[in-house]
């Protein structure tokens, strides 16, 4: 699988996720929602969320119209990162994912702290260069949705790169 991703990696994925489902089954149950509206309601927040300009940001045309049931590489992340931060960390206050590219590892973990003057989702990003070359570490701090829910808007507030590109800092 190749995944083209948040920051910008073309590289297979490893992650200690299993059993994604694929597509959506005919009454439109998804990760997402338990029907066709639900999914639709919860991928017009995913777009939002992730700022992007459309539900073709995940899914592509066929024949003039979006097949919602072909597998993109967007798709596959956005599944990740569900399973892998949202619901991980609202089931065991913590998430872990690793992508690997050509010449580097990325490590992203979260720790979610819901209550207290330190509340909110503590986010380490750690990039590690092949060939022995100094890698980076990104930190960063996401405070909790006045509604206590955690969803993908929490940390990408309208943007698919939240964390500091190389560059930035």
């Amino acid at each position: 699988m190749r995944i083209g991703s948040m920051w910008g990696l073309a590289g297979p994925l490893i992650c200690s996720i299993v059993a994604l489902p694929t597509s959506a089954e005919e009454d439109g149950a998804t990760i997402w929602g338990p029907d066709r509206a639900s999914t639709v309601k919860a991928m017009k927040q995913v777009v939002r969320a992730l700022g992007v300009r459309s539900c073709l940001y995940c899914h592509v045309k066929s024949e003039g119209r979006v097949d919602y049931k072909a597998e993109t590489e967007h798709k596959e992340v956005a599944r990740i990162m569900k399973r892998a931060f949202v619901d991980s960390l609202v089931a065991r206050g913590d998430g872990e994912l690793v992508l690997k590219e050509e010449g580097k590892t990325l490590r992203i973990r979260a720790r979610h702290e819901p209550r207290g003057e330190d509340a909110g989702i503590y986010i380490t990003m750690v990039e590690e260069p092949a060939g022995g070359e100094p890698g980076r570490t990104v930190e960063s701090r996401v405070g909790l949705p006045g509604s206590g829910q955690l969803n993908c808007a929490t940390c990408h507030a309208g943007s698919v790169h939240f964390l500091p590109q190389p560059g930035d800092e």
